[in-house]
């Protein structure tokens, strides 16, 4: 698959070997982080790095040491990593975690000029240089008012400048992305580089709906959503018998 241009990362003896993208003079290395399993780390390699279990923190710290190692300070450098970074927003579909020794520390990775995550659905910013660009469609009904979404990078792959700038993302939903948040970020040792967020409409969205039997069934106060997926919550006092099989003649995604 990489002869289009396509590259699925799995071993972990593999971190330092980037896939290295060029335009014409400007140059780009890429590194791959896996989902870090248990064993992804010899028993050598976590001795030597100082490593005291095999939790996703513990294995994340022993990847950034790997990783640092082999960053070449005179060209720009992108991480695309699976994690599950502290200070996320997780939903329903994805593998949660007891306790907190399997969520990293964004800072582990703080020395690429731009980190892209995977593993958490909805889109969200981490920090300046950090984001989940999440699902491109949602995966249970908790995600049914996220705005899915593509995230464009844009680095300036020359050599790099005393400023840089993220340009300014929004998000309809307030509260995974702040504006105040967004600041210029000024660092001398990283690439120049822009965020765009690019919407993603679905053809066929999710939605939650509640209410009565008859309010569904009888009246149009919902028909707007019948050709969505929809998860129904009857509120009626009394038993409706076979309400889904009733309903799904007005509304077949129920």
């Amino acid at each position: 698959m990489q002869n289009q241009r396509i590259y699925i990362a799995q071993d972990t003896n593999r971190l330092t070997d980037p896939v290295i993208l060029t335009k014409g003079e400007e140059k780009l290395t890429v590194y791959l982080l896996p989902f870090l399993n248990f064993g992804a780390f010899s028993e050598e390699t976590k001795e030597a790095c100082h490593a005291a279990d095999d939790s996703q923190a513990e294995m994340a710290a022993v990847a950034s040491h790997i990783l640092k190692q082999a960053v070449r300070p005179d060209i720009p450098a992108l991480l695309a990593a699976h994690l599950f970074t502290v200070g996320g927003q997780s939903s329903s579909s994805e593998r949660t975690f007891i306790g907190t020794a399997e969520y990293v520390d964004p800072d582990l990775f703080s020395f690429f000029d731009y980190v892209a995550l995977g593993h958490l659905h909805r889109c969200q910013r981490i920090t300046d240089r950090m984001y989940y660009s999440g699902s491109p469609l949602p995966y249970s009904f908790d995600e049914s008012e996220d705005a899915k979404c593509v995230i464009s990078i844009d680095i300036d792959c020359t050599p790099k400048q005393n400023t840089a700038i993220d340009k300014e993302i929004t998000y309809s939903g307030g509260e995974l992305f702040d504006a105040e948040n967004l600041q210029p970020a000024i660092d001398g040792t990283k690439a120049p580089l822009n965020i765009e967020r690019i919407p993603i409409i679905s053809e066929r969205p999710l939605k939650r709906l509640e209410g009565n039997f008859e309010e569904f069934f009888t009246g149009n106060r919902y028909d707007e959503w019948s050709g969505c997926y929809l998860e129904i919550t009857l509120n009626d006092a009394e038993v409706i018998a076979h309400p889904m099989q009733l309903l799904r003649q007005k509304f077949p995604f129920c």
